[in-house]
């Protein structure tokens, strides 16, 4: 999995694993125009990581609000891996 959300890490947001780099943040700059080569330049990231960000936001955006995962087990069928405080 290359999306987690971790308490304490981007305020909880959705992230690239092992970056910090929320998904919203790149899903936003993208929408805004820049191209998934210049965001992986930018980010430091493969472009391969920045396509699974905007892939995770894209299927976030097809929810209905209803559908809103809550649980570690809905999100894991998204492909996010969920840390807790221990």
């Amino acid at each position: 999995m290359k999306i987690q959300i971790k308490p304490g890490v981007s305020c909880g947001r959705p992230c690239i694993e092992g970056t910090g780099v929320a998904t919203i943040f790149v899903a936003q700059r993208f929408m805004a125009g820049e191209s998934v080569f210049n965001l992986a330049l930018d980010y430091r990231l493969s472009k391969p990581l920045i396509e699974e960000a905007l892939r995770y936001e894209l299927r976030r955006r097809k929810m209905r609000i209803a559908e809103i995962p809550t649980t570690s087990w809905e999100l894991s069928q998204l492909g996010v891996k969920v840390l807790h405080r221990t």
